[in-house]
């Protein structure tokens, strides 16, 4: 809000309301370091990004 960065996820089964979680942080390098923490715990489980799922789609995979 006053220069801090702030990273919110949200979580939940889709159609629901979910949860919103948020981490503030005073430097946008210490955010993006936890979002890399976040996206490979994410894939380690089995989870694909949409981003992934789109440009397979694009390509026909």
């Amino acid at each position: 809000m006053f220069g801090e960065i702030c990273l919110i996820r949200s979580r939940g089964r889709i159609g629901t309301l979910g949860q919103q979680l948020s981490h503030h942080f005073a430097s946008a390098t210490e955010a993006v370091a936890l979002l890399h923490i976040f996206a490979h715990q994410q894939t380690a489980k089995g989870y694909v990004s949409t981003t992934s799922l789109a440009k397979s789609a694009l390509c026909g995979d």
